[in-house]
């Protein structure tokens, strides 16, 4: 692994990152972090225990359907663990220990159901993830013994990389024509009552400048000369997000970021700490150290190009959407039945999906087609098991609109639900491609009873 570092790349990487600096950013971070999850576990925990505890199906991601729900007196002991986890990170004490601990309940709360995914929900798990693995009590800490001059910059750089990578990402993800053509925006901005936004100009510049602010905010932060131009650019931007949008605590998040590409000199005076001397020689950087980074840096570069590997539109047959930073790229509108029929019969009915999943769910089930053939698998359980019916059919009709097109089908409207199959590596042969079809309106408001 040394040999590695030292012979594939014209200067030395593993000295750059094992080079000390101040941990006053780190530090600084852990605070700001450690208060916005503790606010995120506040907005999050009446859901959980009020809402998705009354539900009947989960909509668990794939290969972690063994994780389920525990009762409400559980749930509350986990929350209540993640407050005094929270408290406990932004103070520094044993700070990898708790980010640990954090990790493991914000990853349970985040697995138990995709009906609540969000993007920053997953990158607050990331970030748990580097605190348990760098010294991020090292500056402010409530504990002494844990503070240090110095840390090796291996563990700033993760941070930086990962939140620069959000930028990017979500940038890419917008070179597409419905984006560049402000399809979406132009229906959400529709919905809102401020007059000065009903404007196709308006609806074209914030997704133009989207996409270039994403694809640039980044490099501009982590440049020193460019930094407080990329300062003043984001917190505008994130400020129209948070009271356009009201999307939780993501543009608090980005914001209060910006204090890991902040030069500590500056940081130091600021807060009128005294900055210790940096030594000029590297720090101890570990075999095992060198692989996580090697490891977490090439998988978040890959992991989410893994949507460019299936065939069609990921966000229509939903395959490597996730977890890709695609992030507000779609207006979507869906009608969504279950048709139930039962051999001798005929057509009995369909199915209440109220009755097994709150609204929440139900507005983010097709995301995944998983969902469909576990749900199709549950009712025929049910359907088996408290009405004897031992082979029922049933047929999802699934009418799904795209940025004001019309209507189309997204499922073959002859499988049964009850034994397809789905495949995590193939796009199932059930979903009916998509037509890249007109625009008809800003709500594609069209009879669509006519398509069933």
């Amino acid at each position: 692994m040394d040999g590695f570092f030292h012979y594939s790349c014209p200067m030395d990487i593993s000295k750059i990152l094992a080079k000390p600096i101040s941990p006053t950013n780190l530090g600084l971070f852990r605070i700001i972090f450690g208060v916005v999850m503790l606010i995120q576990l506040v907005r999050l925990q009446p859901y959980i225990n009020e809402t998705l505890t009354q539900s009947l199906f989960f909509l668990t991601y794939p290969g972690f359907n063994w994780i389920t729900i525990t009762s409400p007196e559980n749930l509350k002991l986990i929350f209540t663990g993640g407050y005094v986890g929270s408290i406990l990170l932004a103070l520094g004490v044993f700070s990898r220990w708790v980010a640990g601990f954090l990790f493991i309940t914000w990853g349970y709360l985040f697995l138990l159901d995709s009906g609540h995914y969000n993007n920053h929900y997953y990158l607050i798990l990331l970030l748990l993830l580097l605190f348990t693995v760098t010294n991020a009590d090292a500056a402010f800490p409530v504990l002494k013994k844990k503070r240090k001059d110095t840390i090796p910059y291996w563990q700033l750089f993760l941070f930086k990389f990962q939140i620069v990578l959000v930028y990017f990402y979500g940038g890419l993800a917008k070179f597409n024509m419905d984006w560049l053509n402000a399809a979406p925006m132009k229906i959400w901005l529709s919905m809102k009552p401020y007059e000065w936004l009903q404007s196709d100009a308006i609806s074209y510049f914030i997704c133009w400048s989207g996409l270039i602010f994403d694809l640039a905010i980044g490099f501009l932060l982590w440049n020193r000369k460019t930094r407080l131009l990329a300062i003043c650019l984001l917190v505008p931007f994130h400020l129209f997000n948070h009271f356009i949008w009201q999307i939780g605590v993501f543009p608090w998040l980005m914001i209060l970021a910006t204090v890991l590409f902040i030069e500590p000199e500056k940081l130091n005076a600021l807060l009128k700490r005294k900055e210790a001397k940096t030594k000029s020689t590297a720090l101890s950087f570990p075999t095992l150290a060198k692989t996580f980074v090697m490891v977490y840096i090439a998988f978040q570069l890959l992991f989410p190009l893994r949507q460019r590997l299936y065939q069609g539109y990921s966000f229509w047959n939903g395959y490597g959407f996730r977890f890709a930073w695609n992030m507000m790229l779609y207006d979507n509108l869906e009608d969504f039945r279950i048709k139930v029929s039962v051999p001798g019969e005929g057509v009995v009915g369909y199915i209440e999906l109220e009755r097994y999943m709150n609204k929440r769910q139900i507005r983010k089930f097709n995301q995944c087609p998983q969902n469909l053939t576990r749900l199709g698998h549950f009712l025929a359980g049910e359907m088996k098991n408290n009405a004897g019916i031992a082979n029922p059919e049933l047929n999802a009709l699934v009418l799904r609109s795209i940025n004001g097109r019309a209507y189309q089908h997204f499922i073959d409207t002859t499988v049964n639900m009850a034994t397809a199959e789905y495949s995590a590596f193939k796009v199932a042969d059930w979903i009916i491609p998509f037509k890249d079809t007109e625009y008809i309106t800003t709500s594609a408001t069209e009879d669509i009873d006519e398509l069933y």
